[in-house]
């Protein structure tokens, strides 16, 4: 009797487990990576996005796209981030946007010379997870400057307010520094978190001040002597769809 009210519970149990235990997650062909490879169609989409990265002087509205849930909003963005944001010479993109849809989509994945747009994205429907928190304010913020920390951008007065607000809410600690700030700009973050935190209004101001100086003209250095290599550049080339090439 023992033995087969046993039986009988295991039967129960295992009735119990859930299909996704049985047969693990579901997948779909556009899960994931494979998303992008079958991507298709959108093009009136991927070419107003492009018409916006080209217009010369640029466009005084936002570019925004909506729509019902589940229609592929989500997609076409990461395909908007993943292939289109660059940025051609003038004459090239004048000879591109002529061309079929499906031909100026192939050519603008494959363009490899092209100028790469600086991009930053937040989710709002991703749960909050350590200092990714797309929803509140503070560390929206920091997503995008970390994100943009990648182009080569810099927002040092950014910085420094954001410094100055760890120290006013006691959170000015090295580790948090090093969670919230891009590596590359750490030397900059901590000199200015030293100056807080080690010398009186009239110093820190005059220290302030001498950190801005030297980084900030570092910088606008180093950016008129690209802006000037830049400048050079060869004639156009159309053959197998290569586009101008610019001498850095």
């Amino acid at each position: 009797m023992r033995e087969a009210s046993r039986d009988f519970c295991q039967r129960k149990e295992d009735a119990n487990i859930s299909i996704l235990e049985n047969t693990g997650p579901s997948r779909t062909i556009t899960e994931g990576g494979r998303a992008l490879e079958l991507f298709t169609d959108r093009t009136d989409a991927i070419r107003l996005f492009l018409a916006y990265l080209h217009d010369d002087p640029p466009r005084e509205r936002i570019l925004f796209f909506h729509g019902d849930g589940g229609n592929g909003k989500s997609l076409l963005l990461r395909f908007l981030r993943k292939h289109c944001r660059k940025r051609l010479q003038p004459e090239d993109w004048a000879w591109l946007k002529t061309l079929p849809d499906e031909e100026l989509i192939s050519h603008i994945r494959d363009a490899q010379d092209a100028e790469s747009v600086p991009v930053a994205h937040l989710d709002f429907g991703m749960p909050p997870r350590g200092d990714q928190r797309p929803q509140e304010p503070f560390y929206a913020l920091l997503m995008l400057r970390r994100d943009l920390a990648g182009h080569g951008l810099h927002f040092p007065l950014y910085d420094y307010a954001t410094v100055w607000y760890l120290y006013k809410t006691q959170q000015l600690t090295p580790e948090r520094l090093r969670s919230l700030f891009p590596a590359e700009e750490l030397e900059f973050i901590t000199t200015v978190a030293d100056a807080i935190t080690g010398l009186p209004f009239g110093g820190l101001a005059k220290a302030l001040l001498n950190v801005f100086s030297k980084h900030l003209r570092e910088r606008f250095t180093l950016y008129m002597q690209h802006a000037s290599h830049s400048s050079i550049s060869t004639k156009p080339r159309r053959a197998c769809g290569n586009f101008r090439r610019r001498i850095d």
